[in-house]
């Protein structure tokens, strides 16, 4: 029974991070030698896989692997040119939506 049920394995890895810090500037500069940053109004911050032996030689192995399965979303930079339409619009995700892959290794 262990040699058709038994040798199971299952491996995860987890990242954590937080977002990448962003820099916000004048749309229509008046510096001639760079960009303007827009003065700071009000707070800065708002509120609050798997394995099978077979008897004898044969080895099969099958795997599944999952990426972003719970989907979370990370979005990508919001527009950063004060005074444009697109300022403070976050128009894209900077992740991949789930996906997964399954494989079967068959040795002998």
């Amino acid at each position: 029974m262990d040699a058709l049920v038994g040798g199971w394995k299952i491996n995860s890895f987890v990242t954590f991070q937080t977002g990448r810090p962003l820099a916000v500037w004048e749309n229509r500069n008046r510096l001639t030698d760079g960009r303007q940053r827009p003065n700071l109004s009000g707070h800065a911050c708002s509120s609050p896989e798997t394995s099978v032996q077979v008897v004898g030689n044969k080895f099969a192995e099958v795997r599944g692997e999952f990426f972003n399965s719970l989907n979370t979303v990370r979005f990508a930079a919001p527009g950063k040119a004060f005074g444009s339409g697109a300022f403070g619009i976050i128009g894209s995700q900077a992740n991949s939506p789930r996906h997964g892959q399954f494989g079967v290794r068959l040795m002998f």
